[in-house]
């Protein structure tokens, strides 16, 4: 039997969820095909091809006739290309030595040794988790009996990987049509950015204050790095947990932010956040601090009582965290085993910028609503240099009551709204980048709609009625956003905003 990393059970359940989501959430098929869907999730054994499907519960010769023919048709489709790639490699993996947890990378290859060291398991942090860990191959399903700990979700190789772009990488024409008309329209002045020359300046670890062991052990994080040679502070971050930091040697304490930063996340603590809604804001902060390395570390903690009512919604942060939102993830088993991970940073980190100059955009030409794409911008223009922000910037850039443009702030409460993942928002958002935009399109859908009704275009047919959503278009307008997949919206979502948005509570 295939290990659970090479089945196709994942890929199944999305297309029964994709199935499901085109069709009216109260009929009966929309049940039938959710009952499909979560038998297929919660299935132990792994299947290889959709005729071993009827072996599931719930899926009848119907669904799988249909699985048959999506399968038969995505196999067709990647013949057709002319460099075919097998659908079980499209997210890569790597399993550490001994070690059932499994990284999923989305970056691009390292193009130095440096890079590459960043983004692997180092030496000391894997041999703890080969002493920790137990057997290779664990079951899906968590028990007394399993030894695999609660950590970065089994994501089968069969799901497609959506590209982890970030807001302030360049498009190369390919990003998503909003984001190259707000580049293009924004004009950028020149400016002459300020420069640490190479040597010049020494790198230091800045610890966030509220980082402590214990509360009667407030100082043992700091004192742990410094006695091990690290140059470290504790200073107040306005986003992050660990940051770095270069101050310029002649004494005029000019300082700027490096392009790494931390979060650390207690298992107790993510799981808390995850529930109040806080996770999904701390996530869009950190990718709005402009920063592209950007590590999401997990500490363990009281992991194994967790995992007994929460494994579901923290596999899922956890893969969001990592396949959507980019960022490389990071888990460790203790306090020390965390300390550990940011000596080997540290040294990566000031290995890297041993021999390079730094480059700084001067903090006047530093605004909160065009930051990103000032990024975007520069990237493009120079792309052999990272462009760094001075420590005050950073702060003032990141502040939780800092300025948000219109369309963050419609990403926000997009984010309230039940189902609504970060992909559909965005999806959403290069059609309808504000709230207005969005109200005005329900609105001169239902006048349409009216004068269609008045011209009698549109009738009911004789002895049978039709539902609301596939009579009135401004309900159904958003279903088809996204195209397939991951970012389609679906007729349910669709009836979710045009409610919400068309709720008389809500008229001025």
């Amino acid at each position: 039997m295939p290990s659970k990393s090479q089945s196709l059970n994942p890929i199944f359940t999305s297309w029964l969820e994709q199935m499901r989501d085109e069709l009216d959430p109260e009929s009966n098929y929309w049940k039938v095909y959710n009952r499909a869907a979560k038998s297929m999730r919660s299935h132990p054994r792994c299947l290889e091809h959709p005729r071993d499907s009827l072996e599931v519960r719930n899926v009848g010769p119907k669904i799988q006739k249909l699985l048959i023919e999506r399968h038969e048709a995505q196999v067709g489709k990647n013949a057709n290309r002319s460099q075919p790639q097998d659908l079980r490699h499209t997210v890569t993996t790597r399993i550490s030595s001994g070690s059932s947890a499994k990284t999923c990378s989305t970056k691009p290859a390292p193009s130095s040794s440096s890079d590459a060291d960043l983004d692997s398991e180092p030496p000391a942090v894997e041999s703890l988790r080969i002493e920790k860990t137990g057997s290779t191959n664990p079951t899906s399903k968590y028990s007394d009996h399993t030894k695999r700990k609660l950590g970065r979700p089994r994501i089968s190789r069969a799901i497609p990987a959506p590209a982890a772009t970030s807001d302030i990488e360049s498009n190369n024409g390919n990003g998503p049509v909003s984001s190259r008309k707000i580049v293009s329209a924004l004009e950028f002045a020149d400016f002459e950015p300020l420069v640490f020359p190479a040597g010049s300046y020494s790198i230091q670890l800045i610890l966030d204050e509220r980082e402590v062991k214990s509360t009667t052990n407030r100082d043992y994080m700091l004192e742990y790095l410094k006695k091990r040679g690290v140059n470290a502070v504790k200073r107040s971050l306005e986003v992050g947990d660990v940051c770095w930091v270069a101050h310029i040697n002649d004494g005029s304490g000019e300082e700027c932010v490096l392009d790494y930063i931390l979060e650390r996340k207690r298992m107790d603590d993510l799981k808390g956040s995850t529930l109040d809604g806080r996770f999904h804001e701390q996530k869009f902060r950190l990718k709005h601090t402009g920063i592209s390395h950007v590590y999401y570390l997990v500490e363990d903690f009281d992991t194994k009582r967790i995992a007994q009512h929460w494994r579901d919604q923290i596999n899922t942060a956890l893969s969001s965290t990592q396949v959507v939102d980019g960022f490389f993830l990071k888990e460790t088993t203790s306090i020390k085993d965390t300390l550990d991970y940011l000596l080997i940073l540290h040294k990566i980190i000031l290995g890297i910028y041993a021999d390079k100059p730094l480059h700084i955009i001067p903090p006047h030409h530093i605004k909160r609503y065009s930051f990103l794409e000032l990024k975007q911008h520069l990237s493009v223009v120079d792309p052999n240099n990272v462009y760094h922000t001075t420590y005050t910037s950073y702060q003032e850039l990141n502040r939780k009551n800092g300025f948000y443009t219109l369309q963050d702030c419609m990403a926000r409460m997009l984010q309230c709204i039940r189902g609504l993942s970060e992909e559909k928002i965005a999806a959403l958002l290069e059609h309808y980048p504000t709230p207005r935009s969005l109200y005005q399109a329900f609105i001169d859908a239902e006048l349409h709609y009216s004068r269609d009704q008045e011209l009698n275009l549109i009738g009911l047919r004789k002895g049978k009625g039709k539902s609301k959503a596939a009579s009135n278009p401004a309900i159904c307008m958003l279903s088809d956003l996204g195209g397939t997949g991951r970012r389609k919206i679906g007729l349910a979502l669709s009836k979710d905003i045009y409610e919400i948005f068309m709720d008389s509570e809500y008229e001025v």
